[in-house]
């Protein structure tokens, strides 16, 4: 069924045709576990083909989108040199890529790595003032996933593309709506981000889906680019500057817990 069996780590509630999916993992800043990633994956799969799901709303626990991956889980793949192009975190992209129905985002908060590009993805983004999005692929030794390096230089440009994925900087909600990350910013993003739910399960489904369809004519680029991307990720994932940021993670990680 479509809510059993989920992980603490996900709340998901469906209301009026509206699922709602909470991200909560607060003692890891709602960062995604495999776990966690085979289990939204599961949801997706299962509310495409749920009439009684119209539309999909993401958001993240006590003031907190995600912090991205779970750096342990990678480590622990980077050791092992087990990651690949069909693996659970990869899924969930492909699975976003294709999702026929509309999904909402509402970002309070850390919006990192994955937390981000997913955004991408979403139809309609609303976030706080003080929220705060970032790539810092680079910075970890890694290229960007999620067909970012296609949709970013689509959305705003190349320059403002090349800033947020060759810098990995931390960007503000205001430059992040400015650069088309954001539908909006404002005080309560989700209180937004049901708030247009509702307007859109009022609607036609047969004009919603269609008009979804129509916004996703991209979606065989997206994927063709998400593989070539996998291919330079995979490249970067097992060389040493990878295994020399996520020992720096640890260490830095290790180094707060004494203080």
């Amino acid at each position: 069924m479509l809510l059993d069996n989920l992980p603490s780590s996900l709340v998901a509630e469906l209301s009026n045709q509206i699922l709602h999916i909470k991200i909560s993992r607060v003692e890891k800043m709602n960062s995604l576990s495999f776990e966690m990633y085979r289990a939204l994956t599961k949801m997706l799969n299962d509310v495409e083909q749920n009439d009684d799901v119209k539309l999909v709303l993401i958001s993240g626990e006590k003031e907190c989108f995600s912090a991205g991956n779970d750096i342990d889980d990678f480590i622990e793949l980077q050791q092992n040199q087990s990651f690949s192009r069909n693996h659970v975190a990869s899924a969930f992209i492909d699975t976003l890529i294709h999702f026929p129905k509309p999904i909402i985002a509402a970002v309070e908060g850390v919006a990192v790595g994955i937390g981000t590009t997913m955004l991408l993805h979403c139809d309609l983004v609303y976030a706080s003032p003080e929220a705060s999005f970032s790539m810092p692929f680079v910075k970890l030794g890694l290229s960007p996933e999620a067909a970012a390096s296609y949709i970013m230089p689509q959305l705003m440009g190349r320059a403002r593309a090349a800033e947020w994925l060759l810098l990995g900087e931390t960007i503000t909600a205001e430059q992040a709506l400015k650069d088309g990350l954001l539908t909006a910013v404002i005080e309560n993003p989700l209180e937004m981000a049901f708030q247009s739910a509702r307007a859109i399960t009022a609607m036609s489904t047969q004009a919603v889906l269609a008009t979804k369809k129509l916004m996703s004519h991209d979606s065989k680029k997206r994927m063709k680019t998400f593989d070539r991307e996998m291919v330079e990720f995979l490249k970067c994932f097992t060389s040493e500057p990878v295994k020399i940021a996520f020992e720096a993670f640890v260490a830095k990680r290790a180094s707060h817990k004494n203080e």
